[in-house]
């Protein structure tokens, strides 16, 4: 039976928009408050203009990141819709817009069949699909979820370490609008927010000073690690899955599991202490890194591999030809690239962690200054 009006699919779009609106207000808000708010530390003129710049480059990407995925996003549903009405032999609109067009009976000359369209089709499963089937289009998408992995412990760390309110915030506008989009707006709030002190009693949680603190760092830090083990292994088989009952389910644990590292009990997510003026990371943040970068690395590497191999003899620029293959791959691709330019943006801007970062996911890394010698936990009690 053909639904009598658009109302219910118009108002299920209208508040998917509200949703992603209030998010992003929500967002802003804390942002402008975390600006206005008067500064503990005295600084120096030449770091509030280099602040300030750094503050209008970020908001800039996010608006071009929202501007240009969407663009695409919104071109995947006319196209959608137009193939949908020419299956079933319905005439298009001369325009989309006013309530003659959105709320016209399906019956209607020159309305729009939302009802029917939204029911026949599965926007988001057909999206998805899109961009996972075949190795070059996997190459992108596969790239996101990649990126949206790191990201998310990144965000928990950093987060938390400047403790940024309702960080989950982020991850959800990320999945809903755009990862480069909301990674734009993080990277603004840890430049408004500060790092905050570190307490060297917190060394404490790391060595497990009482049996209720060890069990709950023990359950939060294992839990961390198996949520990026199955997010890591649905990354690899979802491909085989594409066009099964299955797929949906598959494609739905990395989108839950990627909360985790942003609303679990942050305390991994602490600078370990504060030695001799510098700060050293703690072991479950390094092994969060490098459990977050290696399968990264590896799945990055293997996809590489299968979509030139299947590309020849066009290659790499075969693969970047699949950009302009369809707006779904489109509006997922450049994301890619948002990302990519955003997070280079954002390492050149706070080089120091960057670097320190590295060198201890990356033994090989030796050119960054080494850390003093760090004394043991027994040590600091003394100096307390």
């Amino acid at each position: 039976m053909i639904e009598a009006s658009n109302i219910k699919p118009v108002t299920i779009l209208g508040s998917y928009l509200c949703l992603a609106a209030v998010l992003t207000a929500q967002i802003l808000r804390r942002l402008y408050q975390a600006k206005i708010r008067p500064q503990t530390q005295r600084q120096d003129p030449h770091y509030r203009t280099r602040k300030s710049a750094h503050l209008v480059l970020f908001a800039t990407l996010a608006v071009v990141s929202l501007v240009i995925t969407w663009y695409y996003m919104l071109a995947f549903f006319t196209l959608s819709y137009q193939t949908w009405t020419r299956e079933n032999n319905l005439p298009l609109p001369g325009r989309l817009w006013g309530s003659d067009v959105l709320l016209a009976r399906n019956e209607d000359v020159g309305g729009l069949h939302l009802g029917p369209w939204l029911r026949d089709t599965k926007l988001f499963n057909d999206a998805w699909e899109t961009v996972i089937d075949g190795k070059a289009r996997f190459w992108w998408s596969q790239q996101i979820f990649l990126i949206t992995t790191i990201w998310s412990v990144f965000l928990g760390v950093e987060g938390n370490r400047r403790k940024i309110p309702h960080l989950w915030t982020f991850m959800l506008l990320g999945q809903i609008v755009a990862i480069s989009f909301a990674m734009n707006l993080s990277f603004l709030a840890m430049l408004l927010y500060n790092p905050a002190p570190v307490d060297k009693r917190r060394v404490q949680y790391e060595q497990g000073q009482g049996n209720q603190t060890r069990t709950l760092y023990v359950l939060s830090t294992y839990t961390l690690y198996f949520a990026l083990g199955a997010v890591f292994g649905s990354i690899f088989h979802i491909p085989s899955f594409v066009g099964t009952s299955k797929f949906l389910s598959l494609l739905a644990l990395p989108h839950v599991l990627l909360f985790l590292p942003v609303i679990i009990p942050q305390h991994w997510s602490q600078f370990d202490l504060i030695l001799d003026g510098q700060p050293r990371t703690t072991s479950v943040v390094t092994n969060l890194y490098r459990l977050t970068v290696g399968p990264s690395v590896v799945l990055f590497v293997r996809a590489t591999y299968l979509a030139l191999r299947d590309q020849e003899p066009g290659g790499a620029l075969a693969i970047f030809n699949e950009l302009s293959s369809h707006p779904a791959v489109s509006s997922v691709g450049w994301d890619v690239i948002l990302c990519f330019l955003s997070a280079t943006f954002w390492a050149s801007i706070d080089n120091t962690n960057t670097w320190r970062t590295l060198k201890y996911i990356l033994p090989i890394v030796r050119w960054y200054p080494k850390d003093p010698d760090p004394k043991n936990v027994d040590d600091l009690r003394k100096d307390e």
